[in-house]
């Protein structure tokens, strides 16, 4: 039987849980696509894709692209979106990540962006995120 594939996602999300220097920057915490209610500053994390390889006699690599963003309510007083960016890159680029029943073979961010969002509710609330997309991949 293969190994778990969300072993993959959750040990992303424990990796940036468990960092004191991002959660300090991003004190409402980080969460699986969607943030806790009331959270002003936050990162989630997201599957975007997902591919596996097949050999010999079953799956030999998966291949995952994470976005991961740092969000921040405008009306914030200290402004740490691209702090927080910054340290997830350095806690997920080129960083050996251990899931158990995978090999590391890598981790390099793909994509870079920010945007700024109004708020689905109440349109005069300004959302400002930076974000990074990850493509980690680990060998069965």
């Amino acid at each position: 039987m293969p190994p778990d594939s969300g072993a993959i996602d959750r040990a992303v999300v424990a990796t940036l849980q468990g960092d004191a220097q991002l959660l300090t920057l991003m004190p409402n915490g980080v969460y699986w696509a969607v943030p806790a209610s009331g959270a002003k500053q936050f990162v989630t994390v997201a599957l975007m894709f997902a591919d596996d390889v097949e050999g010999f006699d079953g799956r030999l690599i998966e291949d995952r692209v994470f976005e991961i963003k740092c969000v921040e309510l405008s009306t914030v007083t200290t402004k740490n979106a691209e702090a927080a960016l910054a340290r997830v890159d350095a806690l997920l680029e080129r960083q050996p990540l251990t899931v158990a029943g995978f090999s590391w073979m890598t981790t390099i961010r793909e994509h870079y962006g920010h945007e700024t969002e109004e708020d689905e509710i109440d349109p005069a609330i300004r959302w400002m995120t930076r974000y990074g997309q990850y493509r980690i991949v680990m060998s069965t």
